[in-house]
């Protein structure tokens, strides 16, 4: 590119050399004509290349923007589903903590649940096996009292009944009878049939007893099974949310990583095209004016050929 020295002034300092040039020597016009015509093709050829390098680069700055148009446009609406993801899954891993909470405490319900009935199963066995023993030596007691009382053949037994050993269950019983009036005095017969419809009942309860203690035992085992079932449950459930919670955590990292990559990436975007339409801009604005200065040095050589 020439150095921007104003070509008319370029001109006229190259006439009045030539004038010089003529008189010293007289020598012909064509000489200057010739180098006027050859600033021509060269001026007419600088403006040529600066309009074929100004036409790149206005292609560059086209495509360039338009791209950057699209990428800030595309880089929007990724910051928009990424913030709409966070969002997700920020009330997942919320969710999710609430959840594993809950079963934390299902698990523990579960468990002190299966305690306390153990325990309260384990007293109840305990009571039972007492009172069943008691019915079993009652009845034992019952069948050796009728043994003895056989064998005193029709003797007064009061002295019997009153010297008998027995468990405490047969003891109360005894007690009631031998506090009854006299009226009865211990005849054998009476005191036996009292002793068979006392066995009789202790059989009795103690079946009663028997079957009542085979449905608790089915029932506590329903119950333990139950519970058992629940904390399975409640502990499978806690795991797999676990891993879910996991794996939105995970997410969530990822996608506030991404988040803030994009923003950094539009931010970058956006300043680059902010600065190339500048550049753009201050480009076709030089193109112009070059172009101007271009036209106006043809110009001055035209009207300079032409004096000459």
């Amino acid at each position: 590119m020439w150095p921007r020295v104003p070509m008319k002034l370029r001109v006229l300092v190259l006439l009045a050399l030539a004038a010089q040039h003529v008189a010293a020597s007289q020598a012909p016009v064509q000489k200057v004509l010739g180098l006027l015509k050859e600033m021509k093709v060269k001026g007419a050829a600088a403006m040529e290349t600066e309009k074929a390098q100004h036409a790149e680069f206005s292609a560059f700055c086209q495509k360039t923007l338009s791209d950057k148009e699209q990428a800030i446009e595309e880089g929007g609406d990724r910051i928009e589903r990424l913030e709409a993801d966070i969002e997700k899954f920020q009330a997942s891993v919320t969710t999710l903590t609430s959840d594993i909470q809950t079963h934390t405490k299902e698990i523990a319900t579960a468990e002190q649940d299966a305690e306390t009935t153990s325990a309260a199963r384990d007293q109840e066995v305990a009571d039972y096996d007492s009172t069943l023993k008691e019915y079993e030596d009652s009845i034992g007691a019952i069948a050796k009292a009728l043994e003895l009382l056989n064998a005193q053949k029709g003797e007064d037994a009061s002295a019997l009944l009153s010297q008998l050993s027995s468990p405490s269950r047969l003891g109360r019983e005894l007690q009631a009878f031998l506090q009854k009036p006299k009226a009865y005095d211990f005849q054998l017969n009476v005191v036996v049939d009292m002793l068979d419809k006392l066995s009789a009942k202790f059989v009795e309860e103690k079946a009663a007893l028997e079957k009542a203690e085979t449905e608790k035992k089915t029932s506590h085992q329903l119950v333990m099974t139950s519970l058992k079932n629940q904390k399975t449950a409640a502990s499978e459930a806690k795991e797999e949310k676990t891993e879910f919670k996991s794996k939105a955590e995970q997410n969530l990292a990822n996608a506030k990583a991404d988040l803030e990559e994009s923003k950094s990436t539009l931010e970058e975007d956006t300043k680059y095209q902010k600065d190339l339409k500048v550049e753009c801009k201050s480009k076709a604005m030089e193109f112009e004016t070059n172009q101007r200065l271009r036209a106006e040095e043809l110009d001055a050589i035209v009207k300079a050929s032409e004096i000459i």
